[in-house]
Parts: C-alpha cells; sequence; structure tokens
C-alpha cells in the first residue's frame, strides 16, 4: 500500500492467503479490561505505520472509539510484546507471531478482544515488472508451484505442516495454533483493492506517506495476466 504512493515498478500477481485473525487487540485482563469500552482512556501500543496500526485504529472505529479516546504508544520494533508483558501499556494492537507470543508472555493475564468481522489481512505475491526479468512466462510458473503446493496443503495438511514448520523453524504444535485462521487459495480480488484503497486513506489522515502526495490507482498495479492463464475463475476483478 505505501509503496503504491512513491513507485510503479512492480505489480500485484496474486493474493496467496487470507486470514481474518492474523491482526489481533492483545489486552492485560488483570487492568479490568473485558470488552472494546474498557478501552477509553487507556494505553495502547502499537508499531506505527503497520498493519497492526491500521488494525488498532479501525478497530477502535468500529467500537466507537477515535484514537483520541485512547493513548497511542509506539511499540519497540524488535520486542513487540515487551511493553505488554511488562504492563507498560494496557492493551497492544499485534501482528500475528506477536500476538501469539504477547499472550503466551502474559498467561492468564493475557486476552484478546473479538476482531470485527470484516477485518482481514491478505499476503500477496508480488513482481518486478517483465523488463527486469519477470516475463508472464517466469510468473506462470511461480503461480503453477504455489498452486501445486496449495493442493499438497489440502490434501495431505499433516505432512505440509511438518514442512512449514521445519522451514519456519518452530514445533508443528506452534504452527496448528494459527494454521486454520489462514484461507489458502490463489485469487485476485475486488476485497484487495478495496482494501488497499481504504488503508491508503488512513495513510494520507495519518501523514504517513510523502506530502502532497495523491491517492494511487491500485488496479494499474495489479498484473492480472499470468494469473488469468493459470485460472480464469480466480480473477474477481472489477476494472
Amino acid at each position: 500500500m505505501l509503496a503504491g504512493f512513491t513507485r510503479q515498478d512492480f505489480g500485484v500477481v496474486a493474493t496467496t492467503s487470507t486470514s481474518g485473525r492474523e491482526n489481533r487487540l492483545v489486552v492485560r485482563a488483570d487492568r479490568g479490561i473485558r470488552t472494546a469500552a474498557d478501552l477509553r482512556g487507556r494505553r495502547i501500543g502499537t508499531l506505527k505505520g503497520t498493519s497492526g496500526h491500521y488494525f488498532t485504529e479501525t478497530f477502535l472505529l468500529f467500537n466507537g472509539l477515535k484514537p483520541a479516546d485512547v493513548t497511542l504508544v509506539a511499540l519497540d520494533p524488535k520486542d513487540p510484546s515487551g511493553a505488554l508483558a511488562r504492563g507498560e501499556v494496557d492493551a497492544a494492537g499485534l501482528f500475528g507471531s506477536h500476538a501469539g507470543e504477547a499472550l503466551r508472555r502474559l498467561g492468564a493475564q493475557g486476552r484478546a478482544l473479538p476482531a470485527p468481522s470484516f477485518s482481514s489481512i491478505s499476503f500477496n505475491l508480488v513482481s518486478v515488472p517483465a523488463a527486469a526479468g519477470a516475463t508472464d512466462e517466469v510468473v506462470l510458473k511461480l503461480l503453477r508451484a504455489v498452486q501445486r503446493a496449495i493442493e499438497l496443503m489440502r490434501r495431505d495438511p499433516d505432512d505440509a505442516r511438518k514442512l512449514v514448520a521445519g522451514v519456519l523453524k518452530i514445533d508443528v504444535a506452534t504452527l496448528i495454533e494459527t494454521w486454520d485462521d489462514f484461507d489458502f487459495r490463489l485469487q485476485l480480488g475486488q476485497p484487495l483493492l478495496t482494501s488497499l484503497e481504504a488503508q491508503a486513506r488512513w495513510a494520507l489522515r495519518e501523514g504517513l506517506v510523502p506530502v502532497g502526495a495523491g491517492m494511487p490507482d491500485y488496479l494499474d498495479l495489479i498484473r492480472s495476466e499470468p494469473l488469468g492463464r493459470l485460472d480464469p475463475r480466480a480473477m474477481r476483478l472489477v476494472k
């Protein structure tokens, strides 16, 4: 999203997975936080300019709170869950493994508040232009390989989890905790554009982009031809 404001030398070729639980608002239950309403007047940690930051402010707005109703605290990128574990903040909007780590460090003192049903994050394959070496044929070969990987994950999830856990150097049991939170499939859909545009409007409001920057046309940054050749049914973009 941010790169779209300053660069035009890339193209999104496919979304590989989506998750509605990758970002979570983790709170300290020992501070009396049971619902989103209890966040008013609290200190909430976030990594500025990240999907966790966007999720945190979206979570607040969805629950009738404004950023001014809380104190947003910048977290240490090297230890995102540390401030929450030490009690320096009352809650934190955290991404993926950072949220899981925070819950493990807090134990019975921590919990994750229910996220808005519309909140999701996508993981995408992005290529350099064809002129830089990523021709449609090259991208198509990559997409076929990813498609075979997804087919393996559906056909033999146990074997797939062992392979992924080995690459990530984590326990299979730890991987299983979040595995089912993801929808693995190749696609290019309208929700991706809608999400990018919503995030871009937020980035403009937050001053996270160069002064005077205009809204990018993210449709111009979608490279749909290779996926369209592989599986036309995976294309759900309105042009």
